[in-house]
């Protein structure tokens, strides 16, 4: 079952849906229930007619889609945050709903709308502003709510382009090393960034005849100078370990993703800014790298 396209306007619910999302959650609200429990209590919701049954099914997938509830095979179980939106009147809910409705389905509109300052309104649909104005009258409450979807959204499309990087980078390691004549050791490269954040680095590579490599991988634009960003625990990492490395991995048109090389602590040492005070910390930083502070991605384990 999908939630009716009608009922959706460029992407944003229609105030009749939220209502009929309203009246769903405040049944589920009370646990999980079996599907035919559920379409049996639709008939018998006080809503004076302004809700019929078949809104709270469409209402169902809303909810669902939105990660506020959860499927099972016959049954609906609502989240813990459903179980706090329900106990509020329909003006509160709406506000809470939309907050987690455009995190987890922000609409295609909604990146090129917003800026770090704020919302371009040109740029949002007017039947999707009229929507969530109906829904959410508040204008600060609106603005507020896409620009943090927004940025959400930027945060999670930057995770999942660092992954992929990460995976690039892995494939390139294990096919040297298998072009090295080193099959045993192209088996036990690992992605340990899948574990933990604590190690400092991303990719743990066993390297011929070396000690093993520490591979820190950043994605970044195409053309160089690259600006990549790097954590104080990175760098700590860097600075006290020889075998760490940078990789840089770039994406460039068609979200192609292609190595372009890899330094180590030395390149980097002088980008890194210093601490202002004993006091204060930097924890992030953005830093620039030129194509010539990086070596061929061949020459990692030695070679020419």
């Amino acid at each position: 079952m999908e939630v009716v396209s009608g009922d959706l306007a460029d992407g944003i619910p229609s105030p009749h849906l939220l209502s009929a999302a309203w009246w769903t959650a405040r049944i589920l609200s009370m646990g999980s229930t079996e599907r035919s429990q559920l379409q049996a209590s639709y008939l018998t919701v006080p809503t004076g007619g302004t809700v019929r049954a078949e809104d709270m099914l469409n209402a169902e997938r809303l909810l669902v889609d939105a990660g506020l509830a959860v499927e099972a095979v016959d049954a609906l179980a609502p989240t813990d945050e459903l179980v706090l939106l329900a106990k509020l009147d329909f003006e509160a809910f709406c506000q809470g709903f939309m907050a987690s409705f455009l995190a987890a389905l922000p609409p295609v509109w909604l990146a090129g709308a917003t800026t770090a300052g704020g919302i371009r309104e040109e740029l949002v649909p007017a039947r999707a502003m009229a929507a969530f104005a109906e829904s959410v009258p508040e204008e600060l409450i609106r603005r507020r709510s896409l620009t943090v979807a927004a940025s959400a959204a930027r945060r999670e499309r930057q995770a999942e382009i660092g992954l992929r990087g990460e995976q690039v980078a892995l494939e390139a390691v294990v096919g040297l090393l298998a072009h090295l004549g080193s099959a045993d050791l192209a088996d036990r490269v690992t992605q340990v960034s899948l574990l933990t954040s604590s190690y400092g680095y991303d990719i743990w590579t066993p390297a011929p005849a070396a000690r093993p490599l520490h591979l820190e991988v950043k994605t970044c634009a195409a053309r160089p100078p690259y600006h990549v960003h790097l954590t104080r625990h990175e760098a700590d990492v860097a600075e006290h370990d020889g075998d760490w490395r940078l990789v840089i991995c770039t994406v460039g048109p068609g979200e192609v993703l292609l190595l372009a090389g890899l330094c180590d602590w030395r390149a980097l040492r002088d980008c890194v800014p210093v601490d202002p005070r004993v006091c204060c910390r930097w924890e992030s930083a953005e830093l620039t790298l030129g194509a010539e502070q990086l070596s061929p991605i061949a020459t990692m384990f030695g070679g020419d």
